[in-house]
Protein backbone atom coordinates (compact mmCIF):
# COMPACT_ATOMS: atom_id res chain seq x y z
CA UNK A 1 0.00 0.00 0.00
CA UNK A 2 1.12 3.78 -0.12
CA UNK A 3 3.15 5.19 2.07
CA UNK A 4 1.11 8.32 3.80
CA UNK A 5 2.44 11.71 2.80
CA UNK A 6 4.23 10.67 -0.27
CA UNK A 7 7.04 9.36 1.83
CA UNK A 8 9.53 7.11 0.19
CA UNK A 9 10.48 4.19 1.52
CA UNK A 10 13.70 1.98 0.71
CA UNK A 11 13.15 -1.39 0.29
CA UNK A 12 14.75 -4.76 -1.68
CA UNK A 13 12.07 -7.17 -3.28
CA UNK A 14 13.15 -10.40 -4.43
CA UNK A 15 10.88 -12.43 -6.61
CA UNK A 16 11.08 -15.24 -9.34
CA UNK A 17 9.37 -15.39 -12.83
CA UNK A 18 8.45 -18.80 -14.02
CA UNK A 19 9.24 -20.53 -17.12
CA UNK A 20 8.09 -24.07 -17.85
CA UNK A 21 9.06 -26.84 -19.94
CA UNK A 22 13.11 -26.97 -19.41
CA UNK A 23 13.99 -30.56 -19.48
CA UNK A 24 15.32 -32.10 -16.25
CA UNK A 25 16.14 -35.55 -18.39
CA UNK A 26 14.38 -37.26 -21.16
CA UNK A 27 10.60 -37.17 -21.39
CA UNK A 28 10.63 -34.89 -18.09
CA UNK A 29 9.82 -31.57 -17.37
CA UNK A 30 10.36 -29.09 -14.44
CA UNK A 31 9.15 -25.78 -14.03
CA UNK A 32 11.75 -23.14 -13.31
CA UNK A 33 11.72 -19.76 -11.60
CA UNK A 34 15.03 -16.85 -12.10
CA UNK A 35 15.28 -15.13 -9.09
CA UNK A 36 14.93 -10.71 -9.37
CA UNK A 37 16.28 -8.21 -7.01
CA UNK A 38 14.22 -4.77 -7.28
CA UNK A 39 16.00 -2.73 -4.62
CA UNK A 40 15.62 1.67 -4.58
CA UNK A 41 12.83 3.75 -2.73
CA UNK A 42 9.22 3.18 -3.31
CA UNK A 43 6.51 5.58 -3.20
CA UNK A 44 3.71 2.70 -3.80
CA UNK A 45 4.27 -1.09 -4.28
CA UNK A 46 1.33 -3.17 -4.87
CA UNK A 47 1.12 -6.88 -5.97
CA UNK A 48 -2.29 -8.44 -6.84
CA UNK A 49 -3.28 -12.19 -8.49
CA UNK A 50 -3.99 -12.61 -11.53
CA UNK A 51 -7.14 -14.61 -12.61
CA UNK A 52 -6.03 -18.50 -14.09
CA UNK A 53 -6.32 -18.55 -17.91
CA UNK A 54 -6.37 -22.10 -18.59
CA UNK A 55 -3.25 -24.81 -19.09
CA UNK A 56 -0.54 -22.68 -20.49
CA UNK A 57 -0.73 -19.51 -18.10
CA UNK A 58 1.52 -20.04 -14.97
CA UNK A 59 0.30 -21.30 -11.74
CA UNK A 60 -0.38 -18.79 -9.24
CA UNK A 61 0.27 -15.88 -11.77
CA UNK A 62 0.96 -12.36 -9.90
CA UNK A 63 1.10 -8.68 -11.04
CA UNK A 64 3.63 -5.88 -9.25
CA UNK A 65 3.08 -2.20 -10.16
CA UNK A 66 5.79 0.06 -8.17
CA UNK A 67 5.82 3.97 -8.51
CA UNK A 68 9.16 4.80 -7.26
CA UNK A 69 8.72 8.68 -7.91
CA UNK A 70 6.59 11.99 -8.91
CA UNK A 71 5.79 12.49 -11.86
CA UNK A 72 7.07 16.18 -12.92
CA UNK A 73 4.25 18.58 -12.30
CA UNK A 74 3.58 21.07 -15.78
Amino acid sequence: SPCTGGELMGLQVDYWTWQSGEKKREGEKRDVGLKNTLKSNFRSLQVSRLPAGGDTSPPHGMAMTVVTKEKNKK
